[in-house]
């Protein structure tokens, strides 16, 4: 096959500086050369319909130009301009500033909502809030000039859905680098296929995910958003997410969505792990064969149809505006859909890069938003303030009118430019279906006016009565003929049917065996000694039975979804109940380890008629999960609503069923902020928010089973939450331990700004937050709340703070990222809002909370995207110390550390000894939550935080066989632990279900076989470690340690052994060559030769060959997770794309399939140290 030339070629041979030029001079041409009127435009795309339509987008096309022609510069601006939701929904969530967010024209994009709507009631049959502010913004359009001269737009929602939907209501699942490692393309696309169900419920167009950045840097605090260090695995986890997302790219569908890519490009891989630092790596060729394919494969064969930019530098040029990138994407890809900046990208361009003029010159924002847009950027997010962003494009326009020539004339932006980036939006709305029930049928070929035949009434049925300025609430009457049950569209978008909408807890409850099923897929065991696991509960094998198990650490009995998950990284979504038979104690998914464990040793226990035949469960958190105390949130399977509650109050009807039996807190929801006017009870825990409206009693859950849907009036309000609290048992009580069955800790309720708590316990107040109000709410809720003792009993506002309590307006929510300097100064202080209180294991303790919340102010972007919000939480660490810190801050905790004197541990950690030093078997659950991993979450080291290093340091010195359960968004440096440990699992942020999964695992009900993604180095300072390394990265070693990774890209074990054999390859072409344009088939068997079930991942790897470039000792470029019963063996198949896997970019930085033997090996993983023997050579012909 002969090269063929890309734009890229440039670079090589005449240097960046003239790419440039020659792009905008390419670019400036091509406009030129569309320099015909819009008529003609339309008239020669009707003509290529016409022609046996020969472009399957000439109807779109010929549609979008049209409308384009006929919109206003402020039109044009706000299709790319991103509102913030409550810019509109506003402080008493009835869309009270839809006039001042559409004062210029009407939306274009909405982000930061997730309107989760109440079910449908007789009263209300089309509650759905985005349906309703959709209806809104439609009737607008078509009623008011000169907006109402075309065919109305509609606006498209985005939305998070990294891994859950970002409502943190919905179904969490593991992090895409949990999911990857479960190298199960069809477990992945399931999971996006939910995902895209989920958000299209509650009106989202299009997901911000997948992200495509290769992990190529794990000190990166967002690797976990990453699909893994390689290019292959990456392509194909993202295109199996996003062709779920998309439902096969049918984005019109009712329940699929649009997959956003980012972030464009080369993200992943910053200067020292950074975020945001410029890339570091090998240049334009590692971007053009490694970079490019993801993302290239996603746009053209995934469904994704949106592309976001990333915040780095590459070759000293921003991302955000850099024209080796935008080429690729428009000019050599075709790309047609829409570009957005990341969250502040573009100011990045002013206060970081400093290649636009900065914010106080007067050209500053003109400069910043000119070089956006005319590099080939559309939607900004956040960066600018709607009239800041409007009106600076509209000057931006003027002065491309002007006849001016001074090269230092004022910044400009043609109309065709902008039209150009507008274009990529209305191009996804049309796929989305979002126009199709606004156009007449039989007349989709162009934009339909108000005048035209039959779109006037229909309109009018559609969206409702004409809609003053001044009274922007949507009418929701039954008439609307768009959305309305008889009139479903299953190819249109526009609005959420009823058909998915009935209750997004439906969808949520109907997904819960999926996250177990996913989280227990993407455990990896990466050691196994003796084989210590499974821990096997049975009779027949009593002497090999732990009798004491001890649960250590502070990852054991938490909730860590990991990044993007609500506060702690722990989102409000409780555990969701599920019959799955293959659930032990099936009733309920675990959500923490310790309540998965529990249900093994109660189903075990309870068979067992002598006491000494029961296996015991000690726990002991030991430490923090970072460098400081933390929040965490109680775990809702240790909550139990109370015998003795304010149902009475409540119509019954709405009084949750079953509340004594179920896990949680009896919650009385009261419409006023003085406890007075209750209106529903429920059990839920708390721990939550109400987003951006008013809480709501769906009435699935009630005594009767068909209770009333209620909506509480306004976002001022109070509840209470009354209940049980079980502390976990620390120790099993032998003589003279009683004090390791107490932790000396913290208790408290977090809340967000305007909101008050109060927490009691057997009747007394042990923690308040942002307590009291400033006098002038509480003298307006005056009342005590139903039952409450004189000690809790408001004060009198005339002794009040008048402005309240220092934390009123700020809430006492922790952030899920906080600095370093934060832990250096704050390592030991009590969390905001903390009482102190001793826990007795074991021990039930009544639990009650006052919460009053008032919404005073509008949520601002970046800052808070809730009104109001709750959390329970508790600290188990024993505080104080010994003789050493409480709380060392100083070390990595990757190798050579140094034995501690029992003398120098902590007070928490010894206490964990104590309890420890007793049992049989220790499961010690370490690793990263949110408050280290995550965007921001940076670090120079790898090992586990210093506490927790020294914890595990005093755990193994024990000498008992410890488990290493690992949990976190990025691979751990620790060495020694892996080299004592009996057995390793890595759990990655495995979502709501983790416990469960984890739990399965460690006793034999899953046999783990996921595979690693991300190389595990064995020290930091040995980065970079991925496996497709040159050979002379490790022609030589250090002298100090291994340059080698400790476990590389690939690498997994099973409870089984398997074997293959009859590896062999053809191609379409031919049995042993292969050509352009050819599909080359790997076939191999498989056997299960263990007595258990499990899987095997067979991978293929390409060789190093001699070539025109040097090539990596080995590369991906085919695998096939095998599910396999014991005994059973299977033909496995794979496939590779001649020409989307194996051209080069020579070196005149020219695409080519090379010519010649190319050798593939079926290896266990891709380190150098396994067997190359299985091979198979074939034979390009060209």
């Amino acid at each position: 096959m002969k090269p063929t030339r890309g734009s890229s070629f440039l670079l090589a041979v005449i240097g960046v500086g003239l790419t440039v030029l020659l792009s905008v001079l390419f670019r400036n041409a091509h406009e030129v050369g569309e320099g015909i009127t819009s008529a003609r435009k339309v008239e020669l795309v009707k003509r290529d319909q016409a022609d046996n339509n020969s472009s399957p987008n000439a109807k779109r096309d010929a549609f979008v130009q049209a409308l384009l022609d006929q919109m206003t510069p402020e039109e044009l601006a706000m299709q790319i301009h991103m509102t913030f939701a409550d810019s509109v929904v506003g402080p008493t969530s009835s869309n009270s500033l839809f006039s001042a967010a559409t004062r210029y024209a009407p939306l274009g994009v909405v982000h930061d909502w997730y309107p989760l709507s109440p079910p449908p009631s007789p009263s209300n049959p089309d509650p759905n809030l985005y349906n309703a502010l959709q209806r809104l913004n439609l009737n607008f359009s078509s009623s008011t000039p000169p907006f109402d001269s075309h065919t109305p737009i509609p606006f498209m929602q985005l939305g998070e859905c990294l891994h859950g939907v970002g409502s943190f209501k919905q179904s969490m699942f593991p992090s895409p680098i949990a999911l990857s490692s479960s190298w199960d393309e069809d477990l992945v696309y399931k999971v996006g296929r939910a995902i895209g169900t989920e958000a299209r419920s509650v009106g989202i167009h299009a997901c911000l995910c997948p992200v495509l950045d290769l992990g190529k840097e794990p000190r990166w605090g967002r690797v976990q958003e990453a699909w893994g260090e390689d290019y292959h695995l990456t392509t194909a986890m993202g295109v199996s997410f996003a062709w779920g997302l998309s439902k096969n790219a049918t984005h019109a569908a009712s329940d699929a969505v649009v997959p956003v890519v980012k972030h464009f490009i080369g993200h992943g891989s910053p200067q020292g792990g950074i975020n945001a630092a410029p890339y570091t790596g090998s240049g334009v060729r590692e971007f053009m064969m490694e970079f490019f394919r993801p993302f290239k494969a996603v746009l053209g064969r995934g469904g994704g149809r949106g592309v976001m930019m990333a915040y780095h530098e590459f070759d000293s040029v921003p991302a955000h505006v850099n024209p080796f990138f935008y080429d690729a994407l428009f000019e050599e890809w075709g790309f047609d859909g829409f570009v957005m900046a990341d969250d502040t990208g573009i100011r990045m361009l002013q206060n970081r890069h400093t290649v636009a003029p900065p914010v106080s010159s007067p050209l500053g924002d003109a400069d910043t938003i000119s070089q956006w847009l005319n590099a080939g950027g559309g939607i900004q997010f956040y960066d600018f303030s709607l009239d800041e962003w409007v009106n600076t494009i509209v000057s931006l326009l003027s002065n491309s009118t002007s006849n001016s020539t001074s090269p230092t004339s004022s910044p400009s932006l043609s109309l065709e430019t902008l039209k150009s980036r507008v274009r990529g939006v209305l191009n996804v709305k049309w796929d989305l279906g979002l126009f199709r029930p606004l156009l007449s049928p039989g007349n989709d070929t162009e934009p339909v006016s108000t005048s035209s035949s039959g779109f006037v009434s229909s309109m009018s049925s559609s969206v409702g009565a004409s809609t003053s300025r001044s009274t922007p609430q949507d009418n929701n009457s039954t008439s609307s003929r768009i959305g309305s049950d008889e009139d479903e569209d299953p190819n249109s978008s526009l609005f959420v049917p009823p058909s998915i909408s009935t209750y997004y807890e439906t969808l949520t409850a109907k997904h819960a065996p999926l996250t177990l099923e996913a989280a227990r897929k993407a455990i990896v065991l990466l050691e196994n000694r003796n084989g210590t696991l499974p821990i096997k509960l049975s009779n027949s094998s009593m002497d090999s039975i732990p009798k004491k198990i001890a649960l250590i650490g502070p990852f054991g009995d938490i909730l860590n979804y990991g990044d993007y998950s609500g506060p702690w990284g722990a989102s409000p979504v409780p555990p969701s109940m599920s019959t799955s038979t293959s659930v032990v104690n099936a009733s309920r998914i675990a959500g923490t380890l310790r309540e998965g464990i529990l249900g093994y040793l109660e189903e075990f226990n309870s068979e067992q008629s002598e006491e000494e035949g029961k296996v015991k469960l000690v726990t002991s958190v030991g430490t923090n999960t970072w460098l400081y105390n933390a929040q965490y949130g109680v775990p809702s399977y240790l909550l139990s609503p109370s015998n003795s509650t304010n149902s009475s109050v409540v119509d019954a009807s709405n009084v949750h069923a079953d509340s004594s039996r179920s896990h949680g807190l009896l919650a009385t929801y009261y419409a006023s902020t003085d406890f007075t006017d209750p209106r529903f009870t429920r059990v839920e825990t708390p721990i939550r928010d109400w987003g951006l409206y008013p809480p709501f009693d769906s009435g699935l859950n009630t005594s009767s089973g068909s209770g009333k849907v209620v909506v509480l009036p306004s976002n001022n309000f109070s509840v209470i939450w009354e209940g049980e609290l079980t502390a976990p048992v620390f120790d099993d009580v032998d003589a003279d331990s009683s004090e390791l069955n107490e932790v000396n800790g913290f208790i408290g309720v977090a809340v967000g700004p305007n909101t008050t708590a109060r927490l009691f316990i057997d009747g007394e107040v042990v923690a308040e937050s942002s307590y009291p109000p400033p006098a002038g709410l509480l003298s307006a809720s005056s009342s005590s709340p139903t039952g409450s003792s004189s000690s809790s009993s408001s004060s009198s506002s005339s002794n009040l703070n008048p402005n309240g309590s220092s934390t009123f307006q700020t809430g006492t929510f922790l952030p899920n990222i906080e600095p370093f300097t934060y832990s250096i100064a704050n390592a030991t202080i009590p969390p905001p809002g903390a009482g102190r209180f001793t826990f007795e294991g074991g021990k039930k303790y009544t639990v009650k909370i006052e919460y009053q919340t008032w919404n005073l102010a509008v949520k601002l972007e970046n800052v808070n995207s809730v009104n109001s919000q709750v959390g329970l939480w508790w600290n188990l660490v024993e505080q104080g110390s010994g003789k050493g810190t409480a709380l060392p801050v100083q070390g990595d905790g990757e190798q050579n550390g140094e034995d501690k004197d029992e003398s120098d541990l902590s007070l928490g950690v010894s206490k964990a000894v104590e309890i420890a030093k007793s049992s049989d078997l220790v499961i010690l659950a370490v690793g990263a939550n949110w408050n280290s991993d995550g965007e921001s979450g940076d670090r120079g080291t790898l090992g586990l935080s210093a506490n927790q290093t020294q914890l595990a340091d005093a755990i193994f010195d024990l000498g008992i066989p410890v488990v290493l359960v690992l949990q976190g968004g990025r691979p751990f440096a620790i060495p020694k632990y892996y080299s004592r440990a009996a057995a390793v699992l890595d759990a990655f942020f495995p979502g709501q279900s983790g416990g469960q999964a984890i739990a399965d695992v460690l006793f034999g009900a899953f046999n783990p076989g996921g595979r690693i993604a991300l190389s595990v180095p064995y020290d930091a300072s040995a980065l970079p470690v991925y496996y497709n390394y040159h050979v002379t990265r490790h022609a030589l070693s250090y002298t100090d340690i291994p340059s080698f990774p400790f476990y590389y890209f690939g690498y997994g074990l099973s409870y089984t052994t398997f074997s293959t054999s009859n590896f062999n390859a053809s191609s379409s072409g031919g049995a042993r060559t292969f050509a352009s344009g050819e599909t080359i088939a790997f076939h191999v068997t498989v056997k299960n030769e263990g007595g258990m079930a499990g899987s095997y991942v067979a991978q293929v790897y390409l060789l190093a060959r001699v070539s025109n470039i040097v090539r990596p000792a080995r590369q991906l470029v085919a695998f096939k997770r095998v599910y396999l019963d014991a005994g059973e063996s299977q033909d496995v198949s794979m496939t590779l794309d001649v020409d989307e896997f194996l051209p080069i970019v020579n070196r005149r930085y020219e695409w080519e399939l090379e010519t010649g033997d190319y050798t593939f090996a079926l290896l266990e993983n891709g380190g150098p140290e396994v067997s190359t023997g299985i091979n198979v050579t074939m034979t390009c012909v060209g």
